[in-house]
């Protein structure tokens, strides 16, 4: 079984940066390694950030997760294309049904 530096790395914008500071911190408390930016800033000094991202949400967690609210899906930089080139060949645990924020993607 390969090894990750994360169990857990979290993608979200800054207006929700309390909610995923929040989760980040239950998480960890249950036992949980979770990349967050702000936490691990050492990684992201002097590197472009969509490269740094890419590299955590693909190489270096186990598992990523998406902050979906409104903000989230109006920002240019966090579509799936931005974040994991490679998301088609990501294999998926968990499917939430679809919320308000969420149907801003998915909607038919």
């Amino acid at each position: 079984m390969e090894a990750y530096k994360y169990d857990i790395a979290i993608s979200y914008v800054s207006e929700d940066k309390a909610a995923a500071k929040e989760l980040t911190e239950s998480l960890s408390r249950y036992g949980y390694c979770v990349f967050f930016d702000q936490t691990e800033s050492q990684l992201l000094v002097g590197r472009p950030l969509i490269e740094v991202l890419e590299r955590v949400f693909s190489k270096l967690a186990l598992h990523f997760v998406m902050l979906i609210s409104k903000d989230y899906v109006r920002k240019p930089y966090t579509t799936l294309a931005h974040i994991l080139p490679g998301v088609a060949e990501l294999k998926f645990s968990v499917k939430l049904p679809c919320d308000e924020a969420e149907r801003l993607l998915c909607e038919e």
